[in-house]
């Protein structure tokens, strides 16, 4: 019998902010009211506006039952690029027929809590990311509003806790590091004894900045030299200001591999969704997610089970 097949979802989380006008600083930004007037442009044609000339969409605008400060909705990106069926015992293609009004449709959820200004935005490889949607919101806004500005901004929520899960991870797949030229000759004794002669490399060449990777052949069952990596984690949390990045890709027991930002993380978690169905006796056929499950699953992440905006909340340094 053929297993399930899953798949794996991120979710990242961003501050909700207002730009300042004149110098002054950006404020947390309510966007419940907003959201609840494109819900009431009907049709639903009105809502498509255009992302690099793709037809893009907010849909299934509501309030949770429940939670009153979290206003659900859902994003279809929708995408007209050519794609061809085959078979198993033939090589023969055959492009997928699609009517003028059919598209394939690319989506993602989103939560947004008006009381933190935090947004919960499922990403995907081909749906809206942060940077269309808030593209999508200023031409809806610009729409409602008679052509002014929305002036929002999306701020990631912070990991502050990269360092200690990269501290945790039990294999080490790979180091990359960033930092300018004027801080080669502070760096920490464990990254200097690395360049070595590279120091002077600055000098004869006049680059302003180095990035370095130390990885393993794909593959290979043994990692990196755990305690030699902990040395260096540690050797980045003391001294965050010298470096302008520096990723480890990590894992801890069987659990797959991540990359741990430990200068400029964001805030994200992931969440593993079956997404196949039966087919026949044996076989298993994958399925696109279904929206409503994953909303379901993303409220249970956020507020219940797992309480994810506790940890926001701890990230954003926000207490009560």
């Amino acid at each position: 019998m053929s297993t399930e097949k899953k798949q794996r979802v991120r979710f990242d989380f961003f501050l909700v902010l207002q730009s300042g006008k004149n110098g002054e600083e950006d404020t947390v930004c309510d966007i419940s009211h907003l959201l609840q007037e494109i819900n009431e442009v009907k049709p639903l044609e009105n809502r498509v506006k255009s992302y690099f000339g793709e037809p893009v969409r907010m849909d299934s605008i509501h309030v949770e039952l429940g939670h009153p400060e979290l206003t659900y909705f859902h994003l279809t990106r929708m995408r007209d690029e050519g794609f061809a069926l085959t078979k198993e015992n033939t090589e023969t293609l055959t492009d997928l027929d699609l009517s003028t009004d059919d598209f394939i449709a690319e989506d993602a959820n989103c939560i947004f809590d008006s009381k933190l200004g935090v947004l919960m935005l499922q990403r995907n490889v081909h749906s809206l990311s942060q940077s269309g949607l808030l593209e999508y919101i200023d031409l809806m806004y610009g729409e409602l509003h008679e052509g002014k500005d929305a002036n929002i901004l999306f701020e990631p929520v912070p990991d502050i806790e990269s360092v200690r899960q990269a501290l945790n991870a039990t294999k080490y797949n790979q180091l990359a590091f960033k930092f300018a030229s004027n801080n080669a000759d502070v760096l920490p004794s464990a990254f200097g004894k690395f360049l070595g002669n590279f120091k002077g490399a600055f000098d004869d060449i006049g680059g302003d900045s180095l990035s370095l990777v130390i990885g393993i052949n794909r593959g290979r069952k043994t990692g990196l030299n755990v305690k030699g990596m902990r040395a260096l984690i540690n050797d980045v949390k003391d001294n965050k200001s010298i470096f302008s990045s520096v990723l480890v890709k990590g894992k801890q027991g069987d659990a797959p591999v991540e990359i741990y930002d430990l200068i400029n993380g964001k805030y994200s978690v992931y969440n593993t969704f079956v997404a196949s169905k039966k087919v026949g006796t044996n076989e298993q056929k994958r399925v696109h997610l279904n929206p409503k499950a994953v909303e379901e699953e993303m409220i249970r992440m956020y507020v219940t089970v797992k309480d994810y905006r506790s940890v926001v909340m701890h990230n954003l340094g926000i207490t009560g």
